[in-house]
């Protein structure tokens, strides 16, 4: 499912519009204007992408929390 809205958006006090997407590229790496972590993810078949900067702190505990969950995971998957 490369892009399905799940909620109505809009500006009117509205919840934002969520859209699921099956990101092709995934980058990660330095922003040297801001000195930042960028996170990138782009849908190329949907044209739809997401890019966020974090500082160094905050790149480093969410990058802690997905290996925590992968790990989990893998214990939930692994015979």
């Amino acid at each position: 499912m490369a892009a399905q809205q799940s909620t109505p958006g809009g500006t009117s006090g509205n919840p934002p519009t969520i859209t699921e997407i099956a990101p092709d590229v995934i980058t990660i790496g330095p922003d040297y204007r801001t000195g930042g972590i960028a996170f990138e993810l782009y849908d190329a078949s949907a044209n739809v992408g997401f890019r966020t900067i974090f500082d160094v702190g905050d790149a480093l505990d969410a990058a802690m929390r997905m290996i925590g969950a992968a790990m989990r995971l893998r214990r939930l998957l692994t015979p």
